[in-house]
């Protein structure tokens, strides 16, 4: 016979059990009206709540953001939007980004900079990163909030402190222009690497060209040809240009000898 310690567990298995099936169930039903949406005629597409509509019965943040993650996918941001939207005022970190970012560009909801403000800010406000990078932007181009340098580059900070390589170049560049921040073009430079390591393109060409240009680094033509050719494989034209001026002049690469 089973002991008590061992008994006690079973409620929880059932409602782990109950809780899966629970998600299958939704996500099925999610996919099949979803599915049903896309093959009909643009002109007989109804809104896919109309016919699919849980939120009365489907409270739990996770399992509505589950949903809205599902439509956001597959391109039904309307329905996204609103399932986005009870996630996000239970403080669904993540319901809350995509809500902004659906607002910020105007996908399923009318397009409103200070919508997007609010909730990049909600979610900025709870530590992540990507919405930390998008309030910045918001600030550096005054859309939704005022204009505000130094904001940006707070915001910026956030989010570079955790890696964000979006965030490394837009601090890089606030460094390089002097906007919110002393300008540091060591510290720019810094900013690029570390954007570039992750990947990004657009910082692999900037720090290229701090190599060419000595900006906050020792001079270095081979370095710089190093991160240009990096960029240029990944479609920077600008990068592979100057390049072909390093290598048409010998600078840091082998010199081309049409006669040989």
């Amino acid at each position: 016979m089973a002991d008590k310690s061992e008994l006690q567990h079973i409620p929880r298995l059932v409602d782990a059990l109950v809780l899966s099936e629970a998600r299958s169930s939704l996500i099925a039903r999610a996919r099949k009206d979803a599915t049903d949406v896309m093959r009909s005629a643009p002109s007989n597409r109804l809104p896919v709540a109309a016919a699919f509509d849980l939120r009365a019965t489907i409270t739990d943040q996770d399992e509505q953001f589950l949903v809205g993650e599902f439509y956001y996918h597959n391109a039904l941001y309307e329905q996204a939007a609103s399932w986005f939207g009870a996630a996000a005022v239970q403080g669904h970190i993540n319901a809350q980004f995509y809500l902004a970012a659906l607002h910020n560009k105007g996908q399923g909801v009318p397009q409103d900079y200070a919508i997007a403000a609010y909730w990049f800010r909600k979610a900025a406000e709870l530590g992540q990163a990507k919405a930390q990078s998008n309030l910045a932007f918001l600030y550096d181009k005054g859309q939704g909030v005022p204009q505000d340098y130094a904001m940006a580059a707070y915001w910026l900070q956030k989010a570079a402190d955790q890696g964000n390589a979006g965030a490394h170049l837009g601090l890089g560049v606030a460094y390089v222009s002097g906007k919110g921040v002393p300008q540091d073009l060591v510290k720019a430079t810094e900013c690029f690497r570390e954007a570039s390591l992750q990947g990004l393109a657009e910082a692999q060409f900037l720090l290229g060209y701090a190599y060419e240009e000595g900006r906050g680094v020792s001079q270095d033509f081979a370095e710089a040809a190093k991160w240009y050719q990096i960029a240029a494989e990944q479609g920077v034209t600008e990068a592979q240009t100057r390049l072909s001026v390093l290598c048409g002049s010998g600078q840091g690469v082998q010199q081309s000898n049409p006669d040989a």
